[in-house]
């Protein structure tokens, strides 16, 4: 394994220059500039939790242990749209219908892939849920 002073001697090397010191420009002078030094976010970028997948919004404590021969029964109390703030709240039973980059619904802590022959569902609808493997635990912003 290359040691840091290692690569950063190797990459200098390749650049043909050192930065030797640090200086403060406008955003749009920086085309052709490298960064000194670590850039921080002041907030969480998204603000909030986003579904990275289509499929159902759960809680994962209720559907951790379904399988193909004991589904978890699942109500669908709306749809999380993109662009749009969601209302919907999971609680016990419940799902929210998501798409991709859609807001996590409060109460929701994992997505349940989609089936692929369901093109569409109904809020009210009773839905069946299979989970094989590991349930796919949502990133949070926290």
């Amino acid at each position: 394994m290359t040691k840091v002073d290692d690569a950063l001697r190797i990459l200098f090397e390749a650049i043909g220059q050192r930065v030797t010191k640090l200086e403060q420009v406008n955003v749009l002078d920086c085309l052709g500039r490298v960064v000194g030094e670590d850039i921080v976010a002041d907030r969480f970028i998204p603000p909030a939790d986003k579904a990275v997948m289509d499929g159902y919004a759960v809680r994962s404590e209720g559907v951790q242990n379904a399988s193909q021969q004991h589904p978890a029964t699942l109500q669908i109390v709306g749809e999380s749209v993109l662009g749009e703030v969601c209302r919907n709240t999971v609680g016990p039973g419940q799902a929210v219908a998501v798409a991709t980059g859609s807001m996590m619904p409060p109460g929701a802590d994992a997505v349940v892939i989609l089936p692929e022959h369901i093109a569409s569902y109904e809020v009210g609808e009773v839905v069946d849920v299979t989970v094989i493997g590991d349930i796919p635990i949502e990133g949070r912003s926290q």
